[in-house]
């Protein structure tokens, strides 16, 4: 009979409220303050705050944006309410949580669906935009004030100064990636010939910026994360909203994740235990979308077919313990091995909510090893079975 493990793989960001308060506190100060004076420029008929953009190939049109004032035009509303302080827009685009977030994606679709898309050829020839013409787009507009000149920064503008990651990362306090737990989040920094060279950490917009840029710099739509899952194929532009855009689907919130919708089976397929091909990996969803969402973003099923070696490693050093524990401790008269001290043999930390951050596949690592204690209490294996008509996985034992 296949003997079938499960595990469970990310983890949620965690940080409690006094703490996430400050943070959050911090930031707005940070930030506010600047992206409002930008803003406000682009309120003006201060000309250094129009600008070109250049679209299609054959022939290319150029168009000089800016935020018309009369008639008052959405994007001049949007951007009054940011400047305005008794208004609260700009807090919920920088500190807001999801809820918000999607409250204010649904406040610019109902005013006009195309306010969302990225300014393209085809989009002017839609608008009947001529070459050379003064227009108010949107999604351009918000792309330039809390993309390009904050979260990226432009060096060339008044206001402009890019999103300090180091700090943001540094301040979150984690090291592993929230989306597959298998990665690291690192940055690279040495001296080259004109000074130092750093790569900097990787931040995800979980509503990707290409369609939502006026959350670009917003602290909750941002996700520390590793290269591979922030590069194409895996999440990139993907955009976890549904269609309705009007609650995250097919992809958790890092901030929200749930542990009990996805679970990790890996199985014994053969009874020689030192070879990692005996182990095979599968994955199980509580929600047939979440397989299509996780996979279609993050390639999760393949990521992790490749950790048979990290699970025979384990298998073995609980086997080998476990043979050295029952001579060592039945010769001192203890019947029962303190499940810490297993631990840390076994996976080399203890288990406790802190070290999901710290340890690579901390789930996978702690989940499979209550698994072989409780095999090894037992004096026997378990067998678990799976259900996979996208129902919550059922275990026999």
């Amino acid at each position: 009979m296949a003997i079938i493990f499960f595990l469970e793989y990310m983890y949620k960001i965690r940080l409690d409220k006094d703490r996430l308060d400050d943070l959050t506190s911090k930031y707005l100060i940070m930030y506010k303050k600047k992206l409002r004076e930008e803003i406000k420029g682009f309120l003006s008929d201060d000309g250094r705050f129009v600008f070109k953009r250049s679209v299609g190939t054959s022939p290319q049109k150029t168009f000089y944006i800016k935020a018309c004032s009369y008639p008052k035009s959405f994007t001049y509303q949007f951007l009054e309410d940011c400047a305005d302080p008794n208004n609260k827009l700009l807090d919920a685009l920088l500190i807001g949580d999801v809820k918000a977030q999607i409250s204010i994606i649904q406040r610019v679709i109902n005013d006009d669906p195309i306010h969302l898309e990225k300014l393209t050829a085809e989009k002017a020839a839609h608008l009947g935009y001529k070459d050379g013409s003064v227009v108010d787009d949107f999604n351009t507009i918000m792309n330039e004030i809390f993309v390009k000149r904050s979260f990226e920064g432009d060096k060339s503008r008044v206001y402009a100064e890019a999103l300090d990651k180091d700090d943001f990362v540094k301040n979150l306090n984690i090291r592993i990636c929230p989306y597959c737990g298998r990665a690291y989040i690192y940055r690279v920094e040495k001296k080259g010939k004109t000074g130092n060279v750093s790569v900097k950490p990787q931040l995800d917009h979980f509503l990707p910026k290409k369609n939502y840029p006026f959350l670009g710099m917003n602290f909750f739509n941002l996700i520390p994360c590793c290269t591979q899952c922030n590069l194409a194929p895996c999440k990139v532009d993907n955009d976890p909203l549904g269609n309705g855009k009007q609650q995250v689907a097919y992809l958790m919130h890092p901030y929200d994740f749930d542990e009990t919708m996805i679970r990790f089976i890996y199985q014994l397929n053969s009874p020689d235990t030192y070879k990692p091909e005996s182990y095979d990996v599968m994955v199980g969803y509580k929600n047939k979308d979440y397989k299509t969402g996780y996979n279609g973003f993050l390639a999760i099923d393949k990521l992790y077919a490749g950790q048979n070696v990290e699970l025979r490693n384990m298998f073995l050093r609980a086997r080998a313990l476990r043979a050295a524990g029952n001579g060592f401790y039945k010769g001192i008269g203890i019947k029962n091995i303190p499940i810490g001290i297993l631990a840390q043999g076994i996976l080399g930390f203890n288990l406790n909510g802190i070290e999901e951050r710290r340890q690579l596949m901390y789930k996978f690592q702690k989940d499979t090893f209550l698994q072989m204690a409780k095999k090894t209490s037992a004096g026997g294996l378990t067998s678990y079975y799976v259900d996979w008509e996208g129902k919550e996985l059922i275990v026999k034992m």
